[in-house]
C-alpha cells in the first residue's frame, strides 16, 4: 500500500511526475482548487509539481494509490480546542483520547468513535420516539375515520383514516444514521471504530436521508433527550467537513474527504468566545452585511462588530488567519468597513501576533492588529485578547 502524502497548511512540497500523474493532477486541480494550490512542472521547478496547501486540514483520496493528509499549522489538541468552543463540544473523559492524539487520523479516529459509541449506548436505552399524524387508507379502522371519503368510495375494501403511529424514523435519529455512513465512508477509521460505527448506523430503524453541513439543525431537547444534544454536536462537526460535492466513488477515487476550513473556523471560534465573554454592555454582530448602493445590489460582510449598550459600533474586527505580516490591503479593507458603518475603530486578528505590531490611522479611522492565540488556552488567550481590545 502506498504511504500517504503529508502537508501542512502553506508549506509548499514538490512532487515528481511518478508520485502525482497528470489525472490525478487534473482530478486535484478540477475538484480541490481552493484547498491545494498546483503549479505544472516546469524549469523553475525542477520538472516537479508544485503544492501548497491553503488553510485547510485534512484528507483527501485522490486515487487508490494517491492520498493526501494535510496537518494545521496548530497542534492538534489546540485544533480540538478551536472544534470544542465552535461546536460546543461537551467535557467528558473522552478528551483524554483527543489530548493523545498526535495526528489528524488519531484525532479523527477519538471523536468518530465516541459519535459511534454514543449512538450504540442510546440504542440500548430505546432510541427516541415521538408520535406522527398519518392518513392513510387501511384495511382494519385506526384513529378517525374520513366519513367524506366513506360516502364517495363505498365500494372501495379500504377506508381512509387519521391516526397517530409512534415512530423512530425521525430527523434526530437520521442525522445519527447518516452522519456515521458517511464517516465510514471516508476511510480514515480503524478497524474497531468502523466496526462499532457501522453497527451503529445499521441498527438504526430510519429511512436514509441525507444531512450536509452548514445548515441549521433546530433540534429541541428535553429531559429525556439531553443525551442527543452532544452527539448532534458532533454530527455537525463531521458533516461540515464532508462537503456534498464531493461524490464516493467517482473519477476512481474510494473515499470521502474530509476538510476542515481553517480560516472559517478561526473565525467562529474568536466570534463564539467574544460572544460569550464581551464585558457587561457589549454585544457583539457576525457577518454583518452592508449595503454598498441606493440599489441594494452591492454589499460586503464584516467578520465582526463590537457594539456598546447604545447599539453604537465600537470596533470592526476582522479575523487573519494566515502567514505572514499585515498587508496594505488588509488595512484598507478594514477600516473601509468600518468608515461604512461610522466606526472609528478597527483590528486586525491574527492567530500568532505580527513580528511588526500594526498601529495606525487610515484618515478618521484608528486601526492595530491584535492576537488571539492557537498556543493557548482559550479562556487565557481570550483574557489576554480582551486586554488588547481595551473596552
Amino acid at each position: 500500500m502506498t504511504q500517504p502524502i503529508h502537508l501542512t497548511e502553506y508549506q509548499q512540497i514538490y512532487l515528481s511526475a511518478e508520485r502525482l500523474t497528470q489525472p490525478e493532477a487534473q482530478r486535484l486541480w478540477a475538484h480541490f482548487r481552493p484547498v491545494i494550490h498546483l503549479d505544472p512542472p516546469s524549469f523553475k521547478n525542477n520538472n516537479q509539481w508544485a503544492l501548497t496547501p491553503q488553510g485547510w486540514a485534512g484528507h483527501i483520496q485522490l486515487s487508490a494509490k494517491t492520498t493526501f493528509v494535510i496537518s494545521p499549522k496548530v497542534s492538534v489538541q489546540n485544533l480540538f480546542r478551536l472544534l470544542q468552543q465552535v461546536y460546543q463540544l461537551p467535557q467528558f473523559s473522552w478528551l483524554d483520547g483527543v489530548s493523545q492524539a498526535e495526528t489528524v487520523q488519531g484525532f479523527w479516529d477519538v471523536l468518530a468513535g465516541e459519535l459511534a459509541d454514543r449512538v450504540l449506548d442510546r440504542q440500548r436505552k430505546g432510541i427516541a420516539k415521538e408520535y406522527v399524524s398519518k392518513r392513510e387508507l387501511v384495511g382494519v379502522v385506526r384513529g378517525r375515520i374520513d366519513a367524506r371519503h366513506l360516502a364517495t368510495e363505498s365500494a372501495s375494501p379500504q377506508i381512509m383514516c387519521d391516526y397517530a403511529e409512534q415512530t423512530a424514523d425521525l430527523p434526530q435519529n437520521q442525522i445519527l444514521a447518516f452522519t456515521l455512513r458517511q464517516i465510514a465512508l471516508t476511510g480514515l477509521c480503524s478497524p474497531q471504530v468502523l466496526r462499532r460505527g457501522n453497527r451503529a448506523w445499521r441498527q438504526m430503524p430510519v429511512a436514509p436521508v441525507p444531512f450536509t453541513g452548514h445548515e441549521p439543525l433546530g433540534f429541541e431537547y428535553s429531559r429525556l433527550t439531553e443525551d442527543y444534544r452532544p452527539m448532534h454536536a458532533l454530527c455537525r462537526l463531521f458533516l461540515d467537513g464532508l462537503e456534498p460535492t464531493h461524490h464516493h466513488g467517482q473519477n476512481g477515487a474510494d473515499m470521502l474527504p474530509f476538510l476542515l476550513n481553517m480560516p472559517q473556523l478561526y473565525e467562529k471560534f474568536v466570534a463564539q468566545w467574544l460572544s460569550q465573554n464581551l464585558p457587561h454592555g457589549f454585544s457583539l454582530r457576525e457577518q454583518e452585511r452592508v449595503r454598498l448602493d441606493s440599489l441594494q445590489s452591492r454589499h460586503v460582510d464584516i467578520d465582526l462588530v463590537i457594539y456598546d449598550s447604545d447599539q453604537r459600533p465600537v470596533m470592526v474586527l476582522d479575523t487573519k488567519y494566515k502567514a505572514g505580516e499585515p498587508t496594505n490591503d488588509d488595512i484598507y479593507q478594514v477600516t473601509f468597513y468600518a468608515r461604512e458603518i461610522g466606526c472609528q475603530s478597527a483590528g486586525l486578528v491574527y492567530p500568532i501576533q505580527p513580528k511588526t505590531p500594526l498601529r495606525g490611522q487610515n484618515k478618521d479611522v484608528a486601526y492595530r492588529s491584535l492576537t488571539f492565540s492557537l498556543d493557548q488556552e482559550p479562556d487565557a488567550a481570550g483574557a489576554a485578547f480582551l486586554d488588547q481590545l481595551s473596552l
